[in-house]
């Protein structure tokens, strides 16, 4: 039963369960810590370990209620996205109440962010992996907290148009500051995607408050009042049948600073096996001046539609510093 009294007859529990063992050496790329073995660090496998709880109910005249709340479901005792790092559950991926119609279909709660769907999720052939490797998900926007999120009706065959508010949770708020920025971390994103057949493309973009731009592994523009984060991300794919192909990239701005990616990919399925590789780059202009290559080389092997297990290959250079990150994974899957 929710608060205002709407109970949703139809109520389904889903997840994934997604589980590694890896081995990495990091010569300086985040830190100089040498070589590391870990099991079941989510930062290393293809996707989250998590729950989804979702339902609907008919309000009659076309319209339909719904929700959804999606935890990280932390099978190994910690995450590091978490502050609880002994709790069962992390942070929500999605979690959401909401309304659709004619009119189309609006969300309150946390949404996936249309620079996120738009331009990074379905260009990116090992699916936005957890781990590094890809550079274009490394200054990508995930989700946004507290938003609006609106879905435009489909009058158009193939196109999509998305749009959202993300009202943040204000720094004075949280620190009980009366002289912070309330507005700090506000973002406005807008989305627009066209499949037809074979054939997919995206573009989208969003602007943020007074925050940080951070290429994923450090600073290069301090948060100012005066200057907002913008990102522009685009991609594409066409599917050959015997091979799908994609690009995509994403800049983001703040003041004189900037960060560009590119990344192109391919996925190749052999029956039960499927290969992917992709590779990408990256350049930072501001605190950091440093340029990145990555590359993965991914391969799967279904045993069922929702069990398979994987190797990811990860590799990220500072071609400016000439140290390397490398990440190898060994996982299995299972959807339920």
């Amino acid at each position: 039963m929710l608060s205002f009294g709407v109970t949703f007859a139809d109520v389904s529990i889903t997840g994934s369960i997604n589980q590694t063992y890896s081995a990495s050496r990091d010569n300086g790329v985040v830190a100089n810590i040498g070589s590391v073995n870990a099991f079941g660090d989510r930062n290393t496998a293809t996707g989250d370990s998590y729950l989804t709880f979702s339902g609907s109910e008919d309000l009659g005249d076309g319209i339909k209620a719904s929700f959804k709340v999606e935890p990280r479901v932390n099978i190994s005792g910690k995450d590091a996205s978490s502050s609880d790092q002994k709790g069962l559950f992390g942070a929500n991926r999605e979690a959401w109440i909401g309304l659709s119609g004619a009119f189309g279909t609006v969300h309150l709660g946390n949404n996936y962010t249309p620079l996120f769907l738009h331009s990074v999720a379905a260009y990116d052939v090992n699916g936005s992996a957890n781990a590094p490797g890809y550079l274009v998900s490394s200054i990508n926007t995930f989700n946004a907290t507290n938003s609006i999120d609106y879905t435009a009706p489909t009058f158009v065959d193939g196109l999509g148009i998305q749009l959202n508010k993300n009202t943040g949770r204000s720094t004075a708020i949280a620190t009980k500051d009366a002289s912070a920025d309330t507005s700090a971390g506000d973002s406005i994103g807008w989305g627009i995607s066209y499949n037809a057949g074979a054939l997919s493309a995206g573009l989208a973009g969003e602007t943020t408050k007074n925050t940080a731009l951070i290429d994923g592994v450090q600073l290069v523009a301090a948060p100012s009042k005066s200057d907002s984060i913008k990102k522009t991300g685009y991609g594409a794919s066409y599917n050959f049948g015997v091979a799908k192909v994609s690009v995509n990239g994403l800049k983001a701005t703040s003041g004189s600073s900037n960060i560009n990616t590119f990344g192109y990919g391919a996925s190749v399925p052999f029956g039960a096996v499927t290969l992917n590789a992709s590779y990408s780059t990256l350049k930072d202009k501001g605190l950091s001046n440093d340029s990145f290559t990555g590359y993965q080389i991914g391969t799967n092997y279904a045993f069922s539609k929702r069990t398979s297990v994987y190797l990811l290959i990860n590799n990220v250079q500072n071609t400016t510093d000439k140290t390397t990150l490398t990440i190898n994974s060994l996982g299995v899957v299972h959807n339920f």
